[in-house]
């Protein structure tokens, strides 16, 4: 892939043109490496939110690398494709005229452990959100995925409402990739729109061994998050309109919706360095496919040697016909101590880890980390494993719930909260999927949820 945008800011910073306009540090390098680099939409380069020329040019390559419709760069994270995407699902039903007779209320499908910035496009769209709920996996420790039946099931349940669209999230943070073949079927079927955040899955398009990306299972759009697994920038992200061979229909007129709603929720001040580093992310990713045998190796061998270690168990297959587990996502279920004890554990060892979960850690492998950075993982991990084994009881800072929450009926603490309409979300962060979403009844299940992540030393957010 070339890299349009690099060579233009190359061009143009060899031209010597002396900045008289935004941003304000003038491009003084000697204050900051980052600013010669950091330019503005001015004559000589392009416009993002009308390009012509080398953004232009850039996307549609990146949308030859991916087999796209269509491929747009984010400069404002995946929240913003998502965001977008909804949006332009809901309007291109409105603006279409087969559907203008229609006295339904609109609705979409949100799988339950979608991310918050779903939930906040519902709001902001104010229109009937459907909850499916995914399966819980492993006695109900962690989320699995979607399956065909979940939409079969929401759509004939809700026969009053006109469903425009289905969110899912695949792969889950834990790295649990869904039906998303057997979801797209009965969407097509039904003309309901999918979109897939697979902010988690940037990887998948380059390296199918890890599971297949839904950009070729027929979601019509999906979103990816490259800083998260990929050689890219904190912010960065892509979104998708797929192709016409991937989803069997014509995706014109939303690509058309998602473009406008792409310059709402979107910077009008976008950065020329994040743009650079998202083109770079995918021409280098897309040169270098092959590092991922050598990676693939290197964790093969790892998954191996843990395999050894007694009090901390790695996640290792769904034990499924139809979900996936994405293998370079490494989940660690732990015996006698929490997700919180062994961050804090591993940390003090110089490991910093991406998430703890009640009785569970997650960490983020990538073809980035070299045979030494995989051999240090170990033995930290060793090192766990003999600590807990010299542990009779979990070491739990909490012994009660100290959780207040804004009810119907004023505000409760969430022990007592049960059969009460909730007003505001209740999520753990990381990663950011609520417990409670506006308006849901609290039931038994949810307040156990909180309490287990309360008294596990989890930080919850209301």
């Amino acid at each position: 892939m070339e890299r349009y945008i690099h060579n233009k800011i190359e061009e143009y910073i060899a031209e010597g043109f002396s900045p008289w306009h935004m941003p304000g540090h003038k491009r003084r390098e000697e204050l900051n490496p980052a600013f010669r680099r950091d330019f503005t939409e001015v004559k000589g380069l392009d416009d993002y939110h009308h390009p012509e020329e080398m953004i232009k040019a850039s996307m549609e390559a990146a949308a030859r690398v991916y087999d796209t419709y269509k491929s747009y760069y984010l400069i404002n994270g995946s929240t913003s494709g998502i965001l977008a995407a909804m949006h332009a699902a809901v309007s291109e039903r409105r603006n279409n005229p087969v559907y203008k007779e229609r006295d339904k209320e609109k609705a979409i499908i949100i799988a339950r452990n979608c991310h918050k910035s779903v939930f906040n496009a519902m709001l902001l769209l104010g229109i009937k959100p459907i909850y499916i709920y995914p399966d819980y996996l492993f006695d109900g420790r962690i989320y699995g995925g979607v399956r065909a039946y979940s939409i079969e099931e929401a759509i004939a349940k809700n026969p009053m409402y006109e469903i425009v669209a289905a969110v899912v999230t695949s792969p889950t943070y834990e790295g649990i990739i869904s039906d998303i073949e057997g979801v797209s079927r009965v969407c097509h079927d039904n003309n309901i729109r999918l979109i897939v955040d697979e902010a988690h899955g940037a990887h998948l398009p380059f390296c199918d061994k890890l599971g297949k990306s839904a950009l070729y299972l027929g979601a019509d759009i999906v979103i990816q998050s490259l800083h998260k697994t990929l050689k890219a920038l904190t912010q960065t992200a892509i979104v998708h309109v797929a192709d016409k061979r991937f989803t069997g229909r014509d995706n014109e007129k939303l690509d058309i919706e998602l473009r406008k709603y792409l310059s709402v929720f979107q910077s009008s001040s976008p950065s020329y360095v994040l743009m650079e580093g998202i083109e770079e992310c995918i021409a280098y990713t897309d040169e270098n496919r092959r590092m991922y045998d050598s990676y693939l190796e290197r964790l093969d061998d790892f998954i191996r040697r843990v395999e050894g270690l007694k009090n901390i168990h790695l996640l290792k297959t769904c034990d499924d016909e139809v979900l996936i587990k994405d293998k370079s996502r490494l989940v660690f279920f732990l015996d006698k101590i929490t997700g919180e004890k062994a961050l804090e554990s591993l940390y003090e060892k110089k490991l910093a880890i991406e998430m703890a979960g009640p009785d569970y850690i997650v960490l983020i492998s990538t073809p980035m980390d070299e045979e030494r950075d995989f051999d240090l993982l170990h033995e930290k991990l060793k090192e766990l494993d003999y600590e807990i084994s010299g542990t009779s009881v979990i070491d739990n800072k909490r012994n009660e719930v100290d959780i207040t929450v804004e009810t119907e009926k004023g505000s409760v603490n969430i022990l007592a909260a049960e059969g009460l309409r909730i007003k505001n979300y209740i999520y753990v962060y990381p990663p950011g999927i609520p417990i409670v979403a506006p308006y849901e009844v609290i039931t038994k299940e949810m307040i156990n949820e909180i309490r287990i992540n309360y008294l596990a030393g989890k930080s919850i957010h209301s």
